[in-house]
This record gives structure tokens, sequence and C-alpha cells, in this order.
């Protein structure tokens, strides 16, 4: 079967890039010919332009965008590498006209995973509803929300977003909850595509690890609790701190200068001896990776992501530790987690098949392919 992804790629976001990798790999392992969607409405292409100013950015932090042009230059290159190396993409799309044109002339549609279902950070696009295909091909795999709660207006917005969406999983337990809510849709919960792959899966991927032993430091917002930890960690255990930069501000005030590639990401949370993140993302491949780890979540509506992931695999108590001078060093209890894994991974796996089965039975039946 011809089968086609539609993910809200952000071309310098781990998490995305690396998700896009894995779900390729896991379709393609199933017999299928897979390609990603390369797909940018007008406000996200100038969201991921280096120059273009966006509706969304005052003027002060344009002048920050500016500021970090180097930066973001010199991680656009590495991204773009590894997408060239490692993803099958289309030729970059633009309109509805065009999507639906380019679905015709596919037997199944994707959409997944990262914040793919989003409405504040898709700007409602419908696209990522997949409208553009026949409702019998559009099938969602670990569809995230991202959200906790939703205003009235968005509520309405899902359930005619969803009104014939019928092969619908998710990733967290709290979308599944909103879209039978709201939407009356029956979601089956699945695993984040990067936890489809084992360990030994991406080490294919890594770089060659560091000489000496480190903490990786992945936080995406400055977090006062994950900074003051970070410094009794190291203090505590004298390695030195592998800090990702999120620019110039962060690089005066927390030190983070390091700008990896998503091959260097994976190696550098793969071979570390503790990491401290508050990204789902950094959190998954912890897990994944089996390592010392540390979760900061602010509590705001978007963090319901790494709680809900941390819950379901029984390492709830790696949230938030206390920030003080003695840290404990134990190592987490991954037995739960680990079985856990293996069989939401062979859960994860039969739903993709089982979707995709459904699609090529009703090609098979001539099935008609518009709404």
């Amino acid at each position: 079967m011809k089968v086609s992804c539609l993910t809200f790629h952000d071309s310098t976001n781990y998490g995305t890039v690396l998700q896009a990798y894995a779900l390729q790999t896991v379709v393609t392992r199933l017999g299928h010919d897979y390609e990603i969607i390369n797909y940018s409405n007008a406000e996200k292409h100038k969201h991921d332009s280096l120059f273009r100013k966006n509706r969304e950015l005052s003027n002060i932090l344009y002048l920050y965008k500016l500021i970090n042009l180097p930066q973001s230059y010199w991680k656009q290159k590495k991204f773009r590498r590894f997408t060239e190396k490692y993803l099958q993409t289309t030729q970059r799309f633009y309109t509805a006209k065009e999507l639906q044109d380019y679905a015709d002339t596919r037997d199944a549609i994707l959409v997944g995973s990262d914040q793919v279902w989003n409405c504040r950070m898709i700007r409602e696009d419908p696209a990522y509803f997949l409208r553009f295909a026949a409702p019998a091909k559009r099938i969602a795999y670990a569809a995230s929300i991202g959200l906790s709660t939703l205003t009235m207006h968005e509520q309405e917005f899902y359930r005619e977003m969803l009104s014939e969406f019928h092969q619908i999983s998710v990733r967290e337990p709290t979308a599944a909850k909103l879209l039978e809510e709201i939407a009356h849709k029956n979601a089956e919960v699945v695993l984040d595509p990067t936890l489809l792959l084992t360990s030994e899966d991406w080490a294919k991927v890594a770089t060659t690890p560091p000489p000496k032993p480190y903490i990786f430091a992945y936080v995406l917002e400055h977090n006062s609790n994950a900074q003051a930890f970070l410094k009794n960690l190291q203090k505590q255990t004298g390695l030195p701190v592998h800090y990702v930069s999120r620019g110039v501000v962060s690089a005066i005030r927390d030190g983070a200068t390091y700008v990896p590639s998503p091959q260097e990401w994976v190696s550098q949370i793969m071979h570390a001896e503790y990491v401290v993140t508050s990204s789902f993302h950094g959190t998954a491949f912890s897990v994944n990776f089996r390592k010392n780890f540390f979760t900061f979540v602010n509590g705001s509506n978007t963090q319901s992501r790494q709680i809900d992931f941390l819950r379901a695999i029984g390492l709830e108590k790696r949230l938030n530790p206390e920030v003080c001078e003695r840290i404990s060093l134990d190592a987490p209890d991954f037995s739960r987690a680990d079985s856990c894994l293996r069989q939401k991974r062979a859960e994860a796996i039969a739903f993709l098949k089982t979707a995709l089965a459904a699609v090529r039975k009703d090609v098979s039946r001539g099935k008609p392919s518009g709404d």
C-alpha cells in the first residue's frame, strides 16, 4: 500500500523529527510504501522562516529571533542534513487543493503525532485532521492534543473536524477522555512513535558517544527548580553539563551553548550518566534508554503529556524531584516500565496493522474516495 503521514513538523524540533523517523521505520517494516507529507500553511511558513515576522511575535521577540539567527541557521542546517539522510519526504505543499490532489494518489493517510491536534499550535488548520483525504483513508496514530482543558469554541472545532474520522488513536489518556467527552469518539491510547523503536534501533542513528561522563540537560523553557536542581546535581557529582541551547538568553543565563543534531541529541541521552529535562521526548528517550533521569513540569495546561506518560509506566516519582543539596542518585526501577513498553509496542503495531488492513479492504472493494 501507498501510505503517507502528515505531522506537525517543526524543522528544528528534536521530538517531531525523530518521531517522524520512527513511524516511517515501523510502517516501512510492515511492508508499505511510505512518505512524509511536507506541508506548510502560510502562518507556519512564516513561523519557520529565519527572517519573517509572524503575527504572534512582538517587536522584542522578533529582535530576539534576529539575534539568534546564527544559531538558528546552524541548527536548521543540521536538521536538514538529518531529513535528507533519513526521511522520505514529498515536495512541499502549501494548499488544501495540492494536498487533495496528492491524497488521491495514495491508499492511506496518517496523521500524528506530537502536538498535531493542538488546535492552538496548528491554528485550527483542517489539514491536520486530514479533511483533504477521503474519510476511509484517514488514520490518526498517537495524535497529541497537548492540552488538558479546552474552550467551548475549541470543543466545537474538534467535534466538527472528527465527525467523519473513524480510525483514531491518541498518545495521552487525557486526549482520549477529551475526545470521548466532546466528540463522542472512542480513541485507543498508543505509544508515541519514538517508543516504537528499541534502544538497539536508535543506536543505529546515534553518533559516537562523548569520551567522558556527563549530565545531559534538555530544558525547553526557563524553570528555576530545574536550574537549581541541575546546579546541585553538578556540584554533587562533579560531572560537566551538556546543556542544549535555546538561544542567546539561555546561553548567558544558564550556560546552555550546545546545539546538537538529531543524531547527536539521541546519542547524548543514550550515553548520559544523568538526564534533566522538561521535555516529553527528553523523558520518553530517557525511559527507553533506562537512564537516571529527572523530569520537571511547570503545571501548565500543556504538561499533561509527561504526567500521563510517567503515571502509565509507574515512574511518576521522577516528576519534579525535590530541590535539595543532597540528591538521591538511585536509578529508577525500570522493570514495570520495560514490561509496559513491550506490551504497548505490540498493541500499537497491532493498531497500525488493523487500521491499514481496514483501508486496504475499503480500497479493494472500490469504496468511493471522496467525502
